[in-house]
């Protein structure tokens, strides 16, 4: 009996042991220093300002109570406030023994799941957004001229991260898809920039999106069902080092009710060039920083 009692005594020591090593890591685990290197990794590979609480070592999971995004430099007016929160985020153990890593976790009261395949060199990264408040995110806020609210449900698929890794390409490339429920918008200080303008609060039951990304992103769809019905398909080359001198060619055709062009004032006149009936039919081009505006054609 001896031996069992010996066989025993050994098997709990190879258990207590790897046990207690990995407690003596998860007290001493440097989280604060962590923290600090994916701050200095985000700016100087993504040029993303990051504010990173120190993360924590659980037992089958690492541990980020929050990841706030700031403004960046070039903002030199805007408050200093987190433009984006991602709060209660874990990456589990267990998901990289096929080589794949997830984060999960919540973003202004929605869940936020995302997965990167092919460590440890992922070529792939897919996230999903499940009913993201809008009227809970501080960029929102910063809207000067009314507020927002509404829920956004998305999904994002990038699939040449290797490239992007390497600094080979600077554009993901992939889809983006989901849709916008429940978006009401209250306008307001309008009437400064254009008298007699009184808009009254848009509502949009549902809004839904597709976009195809890559060096040039393609709008297959946005629909929009509610206060003002339409769609807007086309393209855009954004451009990376001046986002304001992306190259645009947009297509829009709006319904836009009577009840909101008699609010419109000055501003109705100016849209009659681009009127086919009921609709408004609209052809944008050029940049965000110089738009062109054609009258669609009517058909």
């Amino acid at each position: 009996m001896r031996w069992l009692k010996r066989l025993l005594i050994t098997l709990l020591i190879l258990i207590l042991l790897p046990a207690a090593a990995f407690w003596g890591l998860k007290q001493n685990f440097p989280g604060d220093n962590v923290a600090q290197v994916l701050e200095a990794q985000a700016l100087s590979q993504a040029g993303l300002p990051l504010k990173v609480a120190p993360l924590q070592l659980g037992w089958t999971q690492l541990e980020l109570p929050e990841v706030a995004l700031l403004p960046p430099a070039t903002w030199r007016q805007a408050p200093q406030v987190k433009l984006v929160v991602l709060e209660q985020l874990r990456a589990p153990f267990l998901p990289l023994l096929s080589q794949e890593a997830r984060l999960e976790g919540e973003m202004h009261g929605g869940a936020l799941k995302l997965t990167a395949s092919g460590l440890p060199q992922p070529h792939q990264v897919r996230a999903q957004l499940e009913g993201l408040q809008l009227n809970r995110m501080p960029l929102v806020a910063l809207f000067p001229y009314g507020t927002l609210s509404g829920t956004v449900s998305t999904e994002v698929e990038v699939r040449n991260v290797t490239p992007l890794l390497r600094r080979q390409t600077s554009l993901p490339e992939g889809d983006l898809k989901g849709n916008i429920t429940n978006l009401r918008v209250r306008l307001s200080g309008l009437d400064l920039i254009l008298p007699g303008m009184v808009v009254p609060d848009l509502v949009w039951p549902l809004i839904r999106y597709d976009v195809t990304l890559g060096e040039q992103w393609v709008l297959n769809e946005l629909t929009l069902q509610g206060s003002v019905n339409g769609t807007v398909t086309g393209t855009i080359r954004p451009n990376v080092q001046k986002p304001a001198d992306s190259q645009l060619d947009l297509r829009a055709q709006i319904t836009l009710p009577a009840e909101i062009l008699q609010t419109l004032g000055p501003l109705a006149l100016m849209l009659r060039p681009y009127q086919c009936g009921v609709e408004l039919r609209v052809r944008l081009q050029g940049t965000p920083a110089r738009p062109i505006t054609r009258p669609g054609a009517c058909s």
